[in-house]
């Protein structure tokens, strides 16, 4: 009995030391834990109140770091985001984002090669009276808006309020109120850009583009798939120009809505464009193609909404002049054209290249006069045009009445 005794206890003396080792041993794990997650610039959250200070925490950043700001600030001189740097700008404030204000004429920010700018809560905007873009992403620079405001830029020429041939997503905030020269009057994009959320609003560029201009090469990409470009002006493409060799796709949740231009009041495209999802929709063209003008490309349509565009002249949906349409789901839906083709325009010699297939829907298109199919087009219809697409009522075929542009013939009372 005596034996078994001191057995259980030396054991019990072991298993006490032993487990005090172990929480030793732990305590110290969490220690090294914390003083590397403190002194990590990861984690590191300058709350700055002075442009020295600002430029300071920019300079000497090593790996991640967020800079919060306590105040507004005035800031002479542009900032510069360099190769291997990755800041996060931020406020800290429960109430308003705190500003940056520029009262310089070049550059607000600029993200160099290899450098990272993630705005999250913070106003990028400048003096009425000085000139230049507000963020501007230099070919292998990275810029994220999660959240923030960029707005009260105006550029020489391109890009008034973003600048890209790097990496932009935008995944929230606002780039609203903002000028280009000639085109991009919210974001000028020659890189790839991303759209998921956030707003692009009430900008203007007096030649293509004022919310978004997208042109380059074939390695340019424009993807959206939430957010929403509204109320913005050009004299093409209010909302969106795309003349790139490269990409542009409308998906998901993205919208496009109440933009104004003289020719594409939602899109005006020479290149291709894919909408699978999204919508296009309450804007408004001062001639032709209040949704969209195609002047050369193919216009893919899978899915998603064209609804309750105008046009003072011909295609208050749609309307191509030398590109391609090909519909293959989708609605058409309250469009108005002040003469032809409330739903689509497109030249007669061009019939051959618009293909309507089963599953569009078209309803409630309405332009200035309708007539009945011409009979030296029923074979190109039939051959071009699905069976099962629905039509505005009381129309049962597309070509020649509200839908579908129309040469004259038999008047539709």
């Amino acid at each position: 009995m005596g034996t078994s005794v001191q057995s259980s206890v030396n054991s019990h003396r072991f298993f006490s030391r032993r487990t005090l080792l172990f929480v030793f041993l732990g305590l110290m794990i969490v220690l090294a834990v914390f003083f590397v997650f403190m002194s990590s610039d990861v984690f590191r959250n300058d709350k700055i109140g002075d442009e020295g200070k600002l430029r300071a925490a920019i300079d000497t950043a090593v790996g991640p770091t967020v800079i919060t700001l306590n105040k507004d600030l005035t800031l002479k001189d542009p900032l510069v985001i360099n190769n291997g740097k990755n800041i996060t700008l931020t406020s800290n404030s429960d109430n308003a984002f705190f500003k940056l204000f520029f009262v310089t004429n070049p550059r607000a920010i600029t993200v160099n090669t290899g450098g990272v700018l993630i705005l999250d809560g913070v106003i990028i905007t400048r003096d009425s009276n000085s000139i230049g873009s507000g963020v501007t992403v230099s070919l292998g620079g990275t810029f994220i808006m999660i959240d923030g405001e960029i707005s009260g830029h105006t550029a020489p020429t391109a890009g008034g309020g973003v600048f890209n041939a790097g990496t932009f997503s935008m995944l929230g905030g606002v780039i609203t109120k903002n000028t280009a020269g000639m085109h991009g009057g919210g974001v000028a994009n020659s890189g790839t850009f991303t759209m998921s959320g956030g707003v692009i609003s009430d900008n203007f560029a007096p030649e293509r583009g004022g919310g978004v201009d997208n042109y380059g090469g074939a390695g340019i990409v424009f993807e959206m798939s939430g957010g929403v470009i509204t109320n913005n002006e050009a004299y093409k493409g209010g909302g969106v120009y795309h003349h790139s060799q490269g990409s542009f796709n409308l998906s998901a949740k993205g919208v496009i809505s109440n933009n104004i231009a003289d020719i594409g009041g939602g899109v005006c495209m020479d290149g291709n464009f894919d909408m699978n999802g999204g919508e296009i929709s309450g804007n408004v063209a001062r001639n032709q193609g209040g949704g969209l003008y195609n002047g050369y490309g193919i216009f893919l349509l899978t899915d998603g909404k064209i609804f309750d565009n105008t046009a003072a002249q011909e295609g208050g949906g749609l309307y191509t002049e030398n590109g391609e349409f090909r519909l293959s789901g989708g609605k058409i839906l309250g469009n108005a054209a002040g003469t032809d083709g409330g739903g689509v325009w497109i030249a007669t010699k061009n019939f051959g290249k618009l293909y309507v297939y089963n599953g569009v829907e078209f309803k409630n298109n309405r332009a200035s006069v309708a007539y009945n199919r011409l009979d030296g087009h029923a074979a190109l219809y039939h051959r071009q045009i699905g069976n099962r697409v629905t039509w505005t009522d009381p129309f049962t075929q597309g070509y020649n009445n509200y839908d579908i542009s129309y040469t004259r013939g038999q008047k539709i009372s």
